[in-house]
């Protein structure tokens, strides 16, 4: 004597995971994500004090205009201004935790 049981829905559940490793694999690598991208407003509410990642360069006391100005800010004194204006330790934590909600986005959640 046996149980006899219909799955519902199994096929679309499949395409779904299918789906999902597909947009996983597309993520494998190194990739170039604009700042805008990497920090959207709503991660920068979440974590800072700021709307945007624009509002925190600019209400710092650097100048910045591009990348290049951006490179040239002491390390020590940038990850200062984020332990103070965030819920971050220092900027590498605060790209850490950026870099896996917008892996999490890329991946649909």
């Amino acid at each position: 004597m046996g149980f006899k049981f219909e799955m519902k829905g199994f096929k679309e559940f499949e395409k779904e995971l299918e789906t999902l490793q597909k947009k996983a694999d597309e993520l494998d690598g190194d990739h170039e994500v604009p700042f805008k991208e990497l920090f959207p407003e709503d991660f920068m509410r979440e974590y800072t004090k700021f709307s945007s990642i624009n509002e925190m360069v600019d209400k710092s006391q650097w100048t910045v205009e591009n990348d290049e100005d951006f490179s040239k800010i002491p390390d020590d004194e940038w990850d200062k201004y984020v332990k103070e204006t965030t819920n971050f330790e220092n900027w590498e934590e605060m790209q850490g935790t950026a870099v896996e909600v917008w892996g999490f986005r890329q991946l649909g959640f």
